[in-house]
C-alpha cells in the first residue's frame, strides 16, 4: 500500500474512534437526564399518595392528620417500591413530614453506587418541602 492510503487509514480510524467516544458520552447523559425525569414524575406520584392518606380522617383508613402514628404510618404501595430500574424507599417519617428516596438501579449489580442517580423529595402537610438530586 501507499503511503497516502495507510495514512487516509488512520485518519478514519481517528476520525470513527471519536465519533464513538462522542456518541457514548451524549448517550450516558441522556439517560442520565431521563432517569431523573422519571424519578421525579414517580416521586410526585407517590407524594400525590401520602397527601391523600395524611388528609384521610383515620375513620376511613387514613392518617388522621399525620404521615405516622403510634400504630400505623403511611407505606409506599408494593407495587410501586419497584418499578422498572427504579427502587423507592422511605428515608424518615415523623407526624408531619415524610422523606422519600428514588434510586436508579443496575439491573445486573443491583443498586448502583457509583453512576446511580438518587432523589430525595421530603414532603410536608402543604405539599413539597424539599426536593435535591444526587450524584
Amino acid at each position: 500500500m501507499g503511503q497516502q492510503q495507510l495514512l487516509l487509514i488512520v485518519l478514519v480510524m481517528i476520525v470513527v474512534g471519536t465519533a464513538i467516544l462522542v456518541g457514548t458520552q451524549i448517550y450516558d447523559a441522556s439517560s442520565r437526564d431521563n432517569a431523573i425525569t422519571t424519578i421525579t414524575n414517580d416521586l410526585l406520584n407517590l407524594s400525590t399518595i401520602a397527601l391523600n392518606y395524611y388528609r384521610t380522617p383515620s375513620e376511613y383508613s387514613g392518617g388522621g392528620q399525620s404521615f405516622k402514628s403510634d400504630s400505623k404510618g403511611w407505606t409506599i404501595p408494593q407495587n410501586l417500591d419497584t418499578l422498572g430500574n427504579r427502587v423507592y424507599s422511605i428515608v424518615a417519617i415523623t407526624k408531619n413530614s415524610i422523606e422519600i428516596l428514588g434510586q436508579s438501579i443496575d439491573e445486573q449489580t443491583g443498586l448502583d453506587q457509583t453512576d446511580g442517580v438518587q432523589v430525595y423529595l421530603k414532603l410536608d402537610k402543604n405539599g413539597v418541602h424539599d426536593f435535591r438530586i444526587e450524584n
